[in-house]
């Protein structure tokens, strides 16, 4: 830990608390919103700070501290040449690759492989400038820009369903995996933020009828990061989105001949979609195994330099080499397999790191509960609620899409515990919505 981490971390921890109170007392007295706001955002720091820690003395390597060592370098570059500088922040991906080969030392060059890590790294080059190299500050700076998707997220869901506030401030703000790696200098941050900004501008876009200007520019520009992130995020998160908007439509009509002539066509327009799209539906897929892959014998690469082997990640096994990765049939035949994976694994036995172990115990939650559901409420009527509700169809379609997409793709359980969290808020709150006996089913 650096003498800047130790002077300034808790002098940006103190401003963001006090800052935080005065929000919260603009809130109405006695409301949710003001209940949660402080605590949520208190366990987002926690959680990047917790981040930083176990990067930085348990595994003492990782992609986060290599996004903040090239925000660094990046801004050190401001001082000699403020030209380059900016030219550097703003450039395309393979200009700002071949200035990093050229300036800068071989892990650096090494880490930026794709547009995905050198817009993490320009976010963190941004946002450190203002904290003078710490690691722990920028992780702070971090938590509050993905605080602040969560938060849309969580009014959002308020919104949808008013009588259950404690019920979604767990599944948005207190669910410890979504805290925790939706909170550091990482990928994950920037991505659930986004998710949940998109959400929340879709809704009053097409629901509300509201602050249409301001949610567009949400769109904009969250879509654009997600994009240039993790695309496959938002290429799973979009039909859960239209779904929910086809949906919520087809419920206001009242006529129920219009509305089964509207099904069965939209039926057959999608079918027809998804049969002309097989082939570039499996490219993504394929994209996607590519990038996670490549991404791995980079880390794995580093790992070995340092003596630690990607086996102590705790990986798991799938039958992809039987899989035609072109056909959609073939690829489909891993869904039941892949999802479970994703929801509920790795097991308590799997667990061979503190930091799985912690994950697999939220699994085993989310696994009982989801077993206990099905015990204490009648199946077909839980089908029927689902089918009923455009939310929990959205919900539930996106949980599903990209919970089949991570298992399929992760490879081990050390990432795949990172990169499923985008659903995590979707999946509890479908589980707390589906429990609820005060809404008729």
């Amino acid at each position: 830990m650096e003498i800047q981490d130790i002077l300034i971390t808790p002098i940006y921890f103190l401003i963001i608390w006090f800052a935080a109170r005065l929000i919260r007392a603009r809130m109405p007295e006695g409301s949710v919103e003001r209940k949660y706001f402080v605590p949520g955002l208190m366990v987002k720091l926690v959680g990047a700070i917790g981040v930083g820690v176990v990067y930085k003395f348990y595994y003492q390597i990782g992609d986060t501290l290599y996004y903040h060592e090239a925000g660094r370098i990046f801004n050190e570059v401001f001082w000699q040449s403020p030209q380059i500088y900016f030219q550097n922040l703003f450039s395309s991906f393979e200009s700002v690759s071949a200035f990093f080969s050229d300036q800068f030392h071989r892990y650096g060059a090494v880490f930026l492989a794709g547009e995905s890590t050198v817009i993490i790294s320009k976010i963190s080059a941004v946002f450190g400038f203002f904290c003078f190299g710490s690691y722990f500050s920028t992780a702070l700076l971090f938590a509050v820009f993905s605080y602040s998707g969560i938060w849309a997220l969580f009014i959002t869901f308020r919104k949808l369903y008013p009588h259950l506030k404690t019920e979604f401030a767990i599944a948005c703000l207190f669910v410890p995996s979504l805290f925790f790696w939706g909170s550091g200098i990482l990928k994950d941050s920037i991505t659930v933020s986004a998710i949940g900004w998109i959400t929340y501008a879709v809704y009053h876009i097409f629901f509300l009828r509201k602050r249409i200007l301001f949610s567009v520019l949400m769109i904009l520009f969250w879509g654009k990061l997600l994009l240039l992130a993790k695309s496959y995020i938002l290429i799973a998160f979009l039909p859960g989105l239209a779904l929910w908007i086809l949906f919520f439509s087809i419920k206001k009509i009242h006529n129920k001949s219009r509305r089964f002539i509207l099904i069965g066509s939209l039926s057959v327009i999608i079918a027809l979609g998804v049969g002309f799209n097989a082939g570039r539906i499996g490219e993504k897929i394929q994209e996607n195994l590519i990038e996670n892959v490549l991404d791995r014998a980079i880390m794995t690469s580093l790992w070995n330099a340092t003596g630690y082997t990607e086996s102590s990640q705790s990986a798991y096994e799938l039958n992809i080499d039987k899989i035609d990765i072109n056909s959609p049939g073939s690829i489909l035949n891993l869904a039941p397999e892949t999802i479970f994976l994703t929801l509920y694994r790795p097991f308590l036995w799997e667990a061979n790191k503190i930091v799985i172990l912690l994950s697999a115990l939220e699994n085993f939650i989310f696994l009982f509960f989801s077993i206990r559901l099905f015990l204490v409420r009648n199946p077909f009527r839980i089908v029927k609620k689902i089918l009923s509700d455009p939310n929990l169809i959205f919900f539930l379609s996106f949980t599903l899409i990209f919970s089949f997409a991570m298992g399929l793709s992760s490879g081990v359980f050390g990432a795949l515990v990172r990169y499923k969290i985008p659903m995590l808020p979707f999946f509890v709150a479908s589980l707390f919505i589906l429990y609820d006996r005060r809404r008729k089913v």
